[in-house]
């Protein structure tokens, strides 16, 4: 890997990580300002995974400056996208007819769904040019951890939108 190479992808990993710690901060004000027990749990569950993130793009970051990507580990720690999903519906079941979502709530959805649209659409560009391996491995799970949260984030607006017609889609029920 030559000089300029090596400069155009540290950049990108550091445009990826500021894009990270962005959402950390982010999510971290939504966790102290959200009113009820459902945004509060969701959000801190992205703020948590956004270090996780970050953790992971400050590994590629340094193999870079120190050598090849080529020796890049990548840290196991994937989320396990089981448990913010279940964690939404356990809460939409647990207080379906009491839970309501602040002005504040639904603007921090709507950026939040903003932000990780934004970050689906990076690691995407960042699969495509890769020529690593691990590297496209490494984007194709952030892809899909970005995406979950992305859904979650859009199923919760949902939620909060029309609970009963959520209820309705999410429990599957069957006409006789």
């Amino acid at each position: 890997m030559d000089n300029a190479e090596k400069t155009a992808l540290l950049s990108i990993y550091k445009e990826g990580l500021e894009m990270e710690i962005k959402g950390h901060k982010f999510y971290a004000e939504a966790c102290e300002n959200a009113t009820n027990e459902m945004a509060v749990r969701v959000f801190t569950q992205l703020k948590t995974d956004e270090i996780a993130h970050m953790k992971r793009i400050k590994e590629i970051y340094d193999a870079l400056e120190g050598g090849e990507i080529g020796t890049v580990t990548f840290a196991e720690d994937q989320m396990d996208t089981a448990d913010l999903k279940a964690v939404f519906i356990e809460m939409a079941h647990k207080y379906k007819d009491e839970l309501k979502a602040t002005d504040y709530e639904i603007k921090a959805i709507d950026i939040g769904i903003e932000f990780e649209g934004k970050a689906v659409d990076f690691y995407q560009r960042r699969l495509k040019s890769s020529t690593a391996e691990k590297e496209k491995k490494f984007c194709e799970r952030l892809i899909e951890e970005e995406r979950v949260h992305l859904y979650i984030l859009t199923d919760m607006k949902e939620y909060y939108s029309d609970p009963a017609a959520w209820m309705l889609a999410h429990e599957h029920p069957h006409l006789d």
